[in-house]
């Protein structure tokens, strides 16, 4: 008689655990609880849940995924951990599943899965959540907002309000995240660029508190160039000349030609027109990019605008964009100066300067 392994029956004891059944009101997506109730939910005698767990095959059909791409996350993020079988093929339970078909779902949608393979649950399930919701007009009419949308931004001028650094920018990163740069804009950053807009003319938005989030809109330019593998020499160049001190607009059109792959030189705000044109010299920017919002500097704007447009060479674009932008451009004369109305028509001229030269992204 052939003596038991206590080994073995260990470790099939710890495959048990690792793979428990979860109950159908456990699971996150309609489609897994409908094939965990048709599968059975009886339990064994003693109260051990049966030993459930689906081979690759079984869970590319549930996922969309093809099994090499399943393997390939697998091996290069580990996104998931299969056991294995008595004959070594792997094995996923459900949890694995709900966690494939969350990627799935943010892949689709155009998240690369480099950006997301290594949030938490709750992360991509929130992610995913934000996709569903409507989408905003792109020309600018926010009346259409989502619930979640404007209870984002709420959340974020409320964390902006108690200087929590550290909320404000969760939050502004999972939204940048789950939506991609066009959609944050138009969903997020520029609503809440309305509001912080309001609130300045209201007098209950401190300069502090402005400061706060455009550091914060600076963070995410960073972050998002770390992510995109965004390389080479600045492509555009983005600044606000003397007393335009606002730059969330200019951050948010930052993002835009990060999402797209184009390089940015990024100077800030309040500078000198020698200083900016210089550094556009120097850098040999396809086009320039300046932001005027200010009321009162309309005709240092002007006397900028001259002085830039003289410096720079005649193939090189000179951008207006803001909401003193068309006032300025009208105060001059004989200029090229091109002014952009609204974040689509940022966004199609971004796109026709990305598809005139090689991008520099590395793998994701």
């Amino acid at each position: 008689m052939e003596t038991p392994d206590p080994t073995r029956a260990l470790d099939s004891r710890r495959r048990r655990r690792q793979c428990r059944t979860l109950e159908p009101n456990e699971l996150p997506d309609p489609v897994i609880r409908d094939m965990a109730s048709r599968s059975g939910t009886n339990k064994k005698r003693g109260g051990v849940a049966p030993h459930q767990a689906y081979p690759v095959r079984t869970v590319a059909r549930l996922t969309g995924l093809t099994p090499d791409l399943i393997r390939a996350w697998e091996r290069r993020y580990q996104v998931v951990q299969p056991i294995r079988g008595p004959r070594g093929a792997r094995l996923y339970n459900l949890d694995d599943v709900t966690q494939l078909r969350l990627l799935a779902a943010l892949v689709a949608r155009g998240r690369a899965i480099g950006d997301i393979a290594r949030l938490d649950r709750a992360t991509l399930t929130s992610m995913v959540e934000v996709f569903e919701a409507p989408t905003t007009d792109a020309t600018g009419d926010f009346s259409g907002r989502s619930g979640a949308d404007a209870d984002a931004i709420e959340r974020v001028l409320d964390a902006i309000s108690r200087f929590d650094t550290a909320q404000a920018e969760a939050r502004l990163g999972e939204a940048l995240l789950a939506l991609g740069a066009t959609d944050f804009i138009c969903r997020v950053g520029m609503p809440l660029l309305c509001a912080v807009g309001e609130r300045w003319q209201q007098g209950t938005l401190s300069v502090a508190e402005e400061h706060m989030l455009s550091a914060m809109l600076r963070s995410l330019l960073a972050s998002l160039g770390r992510m995109r593998g965004v390389r080479g020499a600045p492509a555009i160049l983005l600044a606000t000349p003397s007393r335009e001190r606002h730059e969330l607009g200019l951050s948010l059109v930052a993002l835009l030609c990060l999402e797209a792959a184009l390089p940015v030189a990024y100077l800030g705000t309040d500078l000198p027109a020698d200083e900016i044109a210089r550094a556009a010299v120097e850098t040999r920017v396809a086009v320039v990019g300046l932001s005027l919002v200010n009321r009162d500097g309309r005709r240092e704007a002007r006397d900028a605008v001259r002085v830039i447009e003289a410096r720079l060479a005649p193939e090189v674009e000179l951008w207006l964009g803001g909401a003193q932008a068309p006032e300025v451009a009208r105060s001059l004369s004989r200029s090229r100066a091109l002014v952009l109305q609204d974040i689509a028509d940022v966004e199609a001229h971004i796109r026709r300067i990305a598809a005139a030269r090689p991008t520099h992204r590395q793998g994701s």
